[in-house]
């Protein structure tokens, strides 16, 4: 695409970077994300060569945040020769909402993804970024991703800026948010005891509780 780093380029990134976690004595985290990362012809390369380099202790966490339309049952096992700590999902509600906000059958995609994620061994992540549309989904969408084996959920609101510029106006208000909260916070306490780490995780995550 247009603006795309050329393969060379993103070579010589990786190689600098390699380098300096090794002379600092440092390890290092990577997430590539995008768009899609899984669209460029070259990912596989890329993924093959963090995946060495997480093998010799220079990288010590891999995390891709991916369409899950492309992630087909090879590019699973790719993630687990890769030894990918996590691969986040999007899902922006129930099967409806989400595809009318990201494209038909995204969530029915989504779902196979997690699924063939935990299939494999990998650690799927469910992330969910929060509209007025969505928001009274949200606990489905959790209900969902228990239901899935899923062990964290990550909740992002609107960026205001770039794409999300034009949706400002589809942003929680204050009043809203505080609503949500409360909403949320009684079905984390009904929670408490048969997934309290899916629970914990997310409290801080969300910094409910100092």
């Amino acid at each position: 695409a247009l603006g795309d780093l050329s393969t060379q380029e993103c070579r010589e990134i990786l190689r600098s970077f390699f380098q300096f976690a090794q002379e600092e004595g440092r390890g290092a985290s990577v997430e590539l994300s995008g768009g899609n990362p899984l669209l460029r012809e070259d990912f596989p390369e890329f993924l093959a060569s963090l995946g060495e380099q997480r093998r010799d202790g220079v990288v010590d966490h891999i995390r891709i945040l991916a369409n899950p339309e492309t992630m087909d049952e090879a590019m699973v096992d790719k993630f687990a020769e890769a030894n990918v700590d996590a691969v986040y999902i999007s899902l922006d509600g129930l099967e409806e909402t989400n595809d009318a906000m990201r494209g038909p059958g995204s969530f029915r995609a989504g779902v196979d993804a997690i699924r063939a994620l935990s299939r494999a061994g990998l650690s799927p992540r469910v992330k969910f970024t929060l509209l007025r549309d969505n928001a009274d989904q949200l606990v489905e969408v959790m209900k969902l991703a228990l239901d899935e084996g899923v062990r964290f959920l990550g909740v992002g609101s609107l960026i205001r800026a770039g794409g999300g510029y034009r949706m400002r106006e589809h942003a929680l208000t204050p009043a809203d948010y505080r609503e949500l909260l409360l909403k949320l916070l009684l079905f984390l306490d009904a929670i408490a005891e048969t997934h309290e780490e899916f629970r914990a995780t997310f409290i801080r995550f969300m910094g409910l509780f100092a």
